[in-house]
């Protein structure tokens, strides 16, 4: 990674400011919707006790329009507006111990609010305080960073099952507490676990230095369901079979783009290349023809870098698989393994990186298993867990996720400079071109806006990657081809 002085990356959470009471009824909706507990306390191993899968009292109400998101990792609480709210998680703890504990939250309101995480007669407190944050015009909404925080001090646990309760004891007149992602949990047999587990994930790292000087690249959220730009859709053998990689290659290069990341799974999960080990767990969701390999060699010929989308949380056609539906996630995690072993030997060097749409909730060992396995064939590629609004969640990638979707936002919270900075935002329409006989949606933002963006993050060495909207032909508006021809002559002086 290049040496500036900035090394920054932001987390980012849209926080509506209406809020609302939640009557009784909601409160045992609630309480019933996700696993309550007990949750095993392991002594070799961190534990995350979510804030959805605690038992809620009071006025506590679910983030994202009252919905999970089906399976771990979940979304955050929020509305904690009173002392008379709580969380409680019961625990069934395996070995007594005096455990560490770290607090994932924000705080968009007023700093100062006080807590205390008890435990029996254990208890540790902690003091709010408030995160970064700014109106965001565009989206109508305030925009916070999470952050985590250890606390001083640890929490004793007895073997064999307790309550952990998390309560505020002092707040201000108005704002909320916080908004409460996680409670984790660390043993003392589990520290030097983890400081090993570091020190690989350093050794491991790739070079960003290519994708540093890069700059800024496009994204493709080209999938199952892309559509044309009208009549009917073609099936998505058909339409892999029919793609153009050469026309495509050559919309790329006189956009000016240092790389591409193409979406190589999506929802639903289809796969445009035979891999067996996908083929194996979701028969019929492959192709004949090997679209990532074709786009790679026509991409690599003109000196454009392949990195791969792949996604892991949109699941729901690996649900037939036995046993994925389990909460040790251990065999679906060697799943993933063995896909990209699979891809990773196939293709080697012609694959430059993954920005994987996916976090293995387990925080200590799914991420280096994947991470090993997402290097075969190529230890050079970098790679990027999509933690979305969160901090960064594991040490075993070389790049932040980045979505923060709209500008003019900036990385500005310090994080360790192996970290690189990158964002990624959209500059036309949506993620997919998803809506029958309709034109590609217009630009977002003016040529001036855009290149002024992009600009600023090359002074900090932030690399920018901008999803276009594309037609299942291929194709892109020619609004955002006008804008790319722009922005390259801007940035890349030709």
């Amino acid at each position: 990674m290049k040496n500036k002085q900035s090394r920054l990356v932001v987390c980012i959470v849209l926080l509506l400011s209406a809020s609302f009471v939640v009557g009784n009824a909601e409160a045992q909706r609630r309480n019933t919707e996700v696993q309550r507990g007990p949750f095993e306390v392991k002594p070799m191993d961190v534990t995350v006790l979510w804030a959805r899968e605690a038992e809620l009292h009071g006025n506590l109400k679910f983030s994202n329009n009252g919905q999970t998101q089906g399976e771990k990792p979940y979304y955050w609480v929020q509305n904690w507006n009173s002392l008379d709210d709580s969380f409680a998680w019961e625990v069934n703890v395996l070995e007594e111990a005096d455990y560490k504990v770290a607090i994932h939250y924000s705080c968009i309101g007023k700093d100062g609010s006080q807590y205390e995480i008890v435990a029996g007669d254990s208890k540790i407190t902690g003091t709010v305080v408030q995160t970064k944050s700014w109106h965001y015009p565009a989206r109508n909404a305030v925009i916070s960073s999470f952050v985590e925080v250890e606390l001083e001090g640890t929490l004793h646990l007895p073997k064999g099952l307790s309550t952990i309760e998390l309560r505020a004891t002092k707040k201000p007149e108005s704002g909320e507490v916080m908004c409460l992602y996680t409670l984790e949990l660390t043993p003392p047999a589990a520290e030097k676990i983890i400081a090993d587990a570091k020190k690989r994930a350093d050794e491991m790292r790739a070079s960003t230095d290519w994708f540093v000087d890069a700059k800024y690249g496009l994204t493709f959220h080209w999938t199952a369901k892309t559509q044309p730009k009208s009549g009917p859709a073609k099936s998505y053998p058909d339409a892999v079979k029919d793609f153009d990689v050469n026309a495509f290659a050559e919309m790329v290069e006189d956009a000016g783009a240092g790389y591409v990341i193409f979406t190589s799974s999506h929802d639903p999960h289809f796969f445009p290349a035979p891999i067996q080990a996908i083929e194996k767990v979701l028969p019929g969701n492959t192709t004949e023809r090997d679209l990532i390999g074709d786009l790679a060699d026509a991409l690599n010929e003109r000196g454009i870098k392949f990195i791969m989308y792949y996604t892991g949380c949109r699941t729901r056609p690996f649900a037939a698989v036995p046993g994925w539906n389990n909460d040790d996630k251990t065999e679906n995690y060697k799943i993933f393994a063995d896909i990209f072993t699979e891809i990773g030997l196939r293709y080697g060097d012609k694959i430059a990186g993954y920005w994987f749409d996916m976090v293995p909730y387990n925080v200590s060992h799914h991420f280096e298993t994947l991470f090993k396995a997402a290097k075969a064939g190529n230890p050079e590629r970098i790679i990027t867990w999509n933690g979305w609004i969160q901090r960064k969640p594991t040490d075993f990638q070389e790049y932040w996720s980045g979505e923060v979707v709209d500008i003019p936002v900036y990385p500005f919270e310090t994080l360790d400079e192996n970290y690189q900075p990158h964002v990624w935002i959209i500059i036309d329409d949506t993620w997919v071109h998803d809506k029958p006989n309709t034109d590609i949606g217009p630009l977002k933002f003016t040529d001036e806006e855009l290149i002024e963006y992009v600009k600023t993050c090359d002074e900090k060495d932030i690399v920018v990657s901008m999803n276009v909207s594309i037609y299942q032909d291929g194709t892109i508006s020619p609004a955002a081809t006008k804008q790319l021809r722009a922005l390259k002559e801007a940035i890349r002086g030709k």
